[in-house]
């Protein structure tokens, strides 16, 4: 299966942590994992927090 999003190359582009990705969005960090590893994805909103914490634009996390 195709990686939908690309959250887990972003922050490792930012070097930062999952932890600090869930500290920074206030996205519970199980949650966080799973749209890392692709077993979830994140809404359009979520995606949106997750884009400003990373100071990325949302686009930049999803694979087209």
């Amino acid at each position: 299966m195709d990686q939908l999003n690309r959250i887990q190359e972003v922050i490792n582009k930012k070097g930062i942590t999952a932890y600090r990705l869930h500290k920074d969005t206030g996205i519970t960090y199980a949650l966080i994992s799973a749209y890392i590893k692709n077993l979830r994805q994140p809404t359009l909103e979520t995606l949106k927090r997750i884009s400003e914490s990373l100071g990325v634009k949302g686009r930049d996390l999803i694979n087209f």
